[in-house]
C-alpha cells in the first residue's frame, strides 16, 4: 500500500526517510502520518507554521528536521516519540527557545516543556532559570531567541 504525497507514491510500510525540504510547503502533508516506519522527516526551509499533533502517529522518529520554517512552537505530541534523537528547529520564530536539539540534552528539553508554567511568580523564575541554564550549557547565541513574557510561552 502506499500514500502519494506531493505528486509521489510512498510505500507505507517501507518507507524509512521522507525529504521535504525546500518545497515552499505551508504546512506538513497529511500523508506524512501514514508513513509508520519513517526514521528520519526533512522539512528545513518551508514556510511551516506548525508541527501537527499527528507527529507522534510516527512512533518511530529518530530525527525530525524543521529548522528555517515559521514554526512558533513545538507541540507537546513531540514528547510522544519514545526514539526521537534529533530535533531541528533553529531559525523559526519560536515563543521561547529557538535551538537545534541533539541527543545529549534533548532529555533536558523534554523534562523543560513538561513543566506546568503556571501563573506564579515561583514558576516563571524557575523558567526563566532553566532557560538561561539551559543556553548557557547547550545553544550557540544565535539560535536562541527568549520572549520576556514567559507566562506566553507556548509549548
Amino acid at each position: 500500500m502506499s500514500v502519494n504525497i506531493l505528486g509521489t507514491n510512498y510505500d507505507i510500510a517501507s518507507t524509512t526517510v521522507l525529504f521535504l525540504f525546500c518545497n515552499k510547503l505551508e504546512s506538513v502533508p497529511e500523508g506524512v502520518f501514514m508513513l509508520e516506519n519513517l526514521t528520519q522527516l526533512h522539512l528545513t526551509n518551508n514556510y511551516i507554521k506548525e508541527i501537527p499533533a499527528d507527529i507522534d502517529k510516527l512512533k518511530n522518529l529518530k530525527k525530525l528536521y524543521a529548522s528555517q520554517n515559521y514554526l512558533t512552537h513545538i507541540p507537546k505530541e513531540i514528547l510522544n516519540l519514545p526514539d526521537l534523537e534529533y530535533l531541528g528547529v533553529s531559525e523559526n520564530p519560536l515563543i521561547g527557545l529557538t535551538v537545534t536539539l541533539h541527543e545529549n540534552n534533548l532529555d533536558e528539553v523534554k523534562e523543560f516543556l513538561q513543566r506546568d508554567i503556571n501563573n506564579s511568580a515561583y514558576a516563571r523564575a524557575n523558567a526563566e532559570n532553566k532557560i538561561q541554564s539551559f543556553i548557557s550549557k547547550h545553544v550557540i547565541p544565535k539560535y536562541y531567541d527568549l520572549v520576556p513574557d514567559f507566562m506566553n510561552l507556548s509549548i
